[in-house]
């Protein structure tokens, strides 16, 4: 064998090996995206005066929203499955609603078994203090808006109602119309 032809079986190994640890990787990649699991129903989204928001409806960062599973009754409350122990109010990326550790931000309402329905649950980023609100608040994005029941110290979620909202930099947000 020439100089020549061990050197091409050598790239052409490489070459191999290459193509087998990208498609691992991609493999991988793959099975650990969780599913986009779609909310359990859909979420409306009323202002201060529990008027519906329209599609479109810009907010500022601290407009007082609130959320309900009617959209003709703002102050129809959510009710939580048996077993749930507290209700949060949400900012999550897209895959992440049902994982409360992946939540970008958040605010438990601090509901016990015995009260496992929330009436108009704030939905207003300023007033959820836990998290990188202040990332999202500078920076924007894509991400989805919600409610969820939680259980087991909160780090399970019995149900999730949530909806896509667009935050731009600094802080104005919209909401994706429903589908």
């Amino acid at each position: 064998m020439t100089r020549r032809n061990i050197f091409l079986l050598a790239i052409a190994g490489l070459v191999l090996v290459a193509v087998a640890v990208g498609g691992t990787i991609a493999a991988m990649t793959f099975a650990n995206q969780k599913p986009n699991v779609p909310s359990d129903a859909s979420l409306f989204v009323f202002d201060t005066n529990t008027v519906l928001a329209e599609d479109g409806h810009e907010w500022a960062w601290n407009d007082d929203a609130s959320a309900s599973l009617s959209k003709t009754n703002g102050e129809a409350l959510i009710q939580c499955p048996a077993g749930s122990t507290n209700v949060a109010s949400f900012v999550a990326t897209a895959g992440n609603e049902r994982t409360p550790a992946a939540w970008t931000m958040w605010e438990f309402l601090g509901y016990g078994a015995d009260q496992m329905s929330v009436l108009l649950a704030p939905l207003t980023p300023d007033r959820m203090g836990s998290g990188a609100g202040q990332a999202v608040h500078k920076t924007g994005g894509t991400f989805s808006l919600g409610v969820a029941c939680t259980t087991n110290n909160n780090l399970d979620v019995t149900a999730a109602y949530y909806r896509a909202m667009t935050v731009q930099p600094g802080g104005t947000w919209t909401l994706e119309p429903l589908k």
